[in-house]
């Protein structure tokens, strides 16, 4: 979210892509392994790298050209970690004890928030 862009806008559609992807070769995923060697083991012919391809090439391009255009309208602005939690972060007031042997015994409140008190003002 630093360079003003959404992290879901990036995220989710590489998930996607990745997943049709997967459906060019035989590798692309874990069930045409399984299903290829399932052929070999029923003395069948099982699948050469590309076989896949006929049908995996035009549904992952249908599925880009969605993505990048209505698909892309569709996602969420979600915001990334840090800054939903800056967002969500509420200021409260809070009332501490200072002991006699407290480490950094008469500096102001205002240094301390800078230096030690991380986030603490």
């Amino acid at each position: 979210m630093e360079n003003g862009y959404s992290p879901s806008k990036f995220l989710i559609p590489l998930s996607y892509i990745t997943i049709l992807g997967g459906t060019i070769t035989m590798i692309g995923t874990s069930t045409t392994l399984v299903v290829h060697g399932l052929l070999i083991s029923a003395e069948l012919e099982g699948f050469s790298f590309f076989t896949l391809a006929v049908v995996g090439l035009p549904i992952t391009a249908a599925g880009l050209i969605y993505l990048l255009t209505i698909g892309y309208k569709l996602l969420p602005e979600h915001l990334g970690a840090k800054e939903q939690i800056s967002q969500e972060t509420k200021e409260f007031l809070a009332e501490a004890i200072i002991e006699k042997n407290f480490e950094h015994e008469g500096q102001s409140v205002t240094k301390l928030g800078r230096d030690v008190l991380d986030g603490i003002y």
